[in-house]
């Protein structure tokens, strides 16, 4: 089964008082009850394959829906129906983050020949300003380079967002997507393994990465 990938927004996580994982099946059911569903504007997923996506049973998907429907983010067609949508609160929540987040994105797209800069001039290891920006920057740049050599989109979670997040504090925006591209291209590691970001932002591998390009 082909899955979008999903990202987590921490303004959404503080603003409605939700997990993770709420989030994640909130944004999971406003992906599949797109046009493309076999009944537009429903998500008809079971629970226990939304359970198979996030690692839990299709018991606690039931009690993270009923989460959601207490907070009106989402609503069944039916008491006893699968088929369930987003509400115009979560859609809206939601498309004012992404509106904010393009926002910030464009004025870090005017800083890129900063970090150009940077580089030329040996300055390998530079904390970033605005990680959450920078994260979502770097979030996108994998994500495209995931399509054109996998040929589906990734599902990137809260965990792979906190490890891109982490490896910033130590590598700039530009190291980190060079670093990305050089293990899609590299024909010595197995595509998916290349391209799996537990295993490409380990400690082993960036280290090694690090003392091959020479970044302190």
């Amino acid at each position: 089964m082909k899955y979008t990938f999903i990202i987590i927004y921490q303004d959404v996580t503080e603003e409605f008082g939700i997990t993770v994982d709420q989030h994640f099946i909130a944004s999971l059911i406003q992906v599949l009850s797109g046009k493309k569903s076999k009944f537009p504007g429903w998500c008809y997923m079971s629970k226990v394959n939304m359970g198979k996506v996030i690692g839990r049973s299709s018991s606690t998907v039931n009690t993270i829906i009923n989460k959601l429907e207490d907070k009106q983010l989402a609503k069944r067609k039916s008491v006893r129906s699968k088929l369930i949508q987003p509400t115009e609160k979560w859609l809206k929540m939601l498309d004012s983050v992404k509106k904010n987040e393009r926002k910030q994105s464009l004025k870090i797209g005017d800083n890129s020949n900063t970090h150009k800069k940077r580089n030329k001039d040996g300055l390998s290891s530079t904390k970033n300003e605005g990680d959450t920006d920078n994260t979502s920057v770097v979030t996108q740049s994998f994500i495209e380079l995931y399509k054109t050599h996998i040929g589906i989109e990734p599902i990137i979670n809260y965990s792979d967002t906190q490890k891109i997040k982490s490896t910033l504090k130590y590598l700039t925006v530009e190291q980190l997507i060079d670093y990305l591209e050089s293990r899609a291209d590299n024909g010595n590691i197995p595509l998916n393994d290349a391209l799996n970001l537990s295993f490409a932002l380990s400690s082993g591998a960036l280290n090694k990465w690090r003392d091959e390009m020479g970044i302190g």
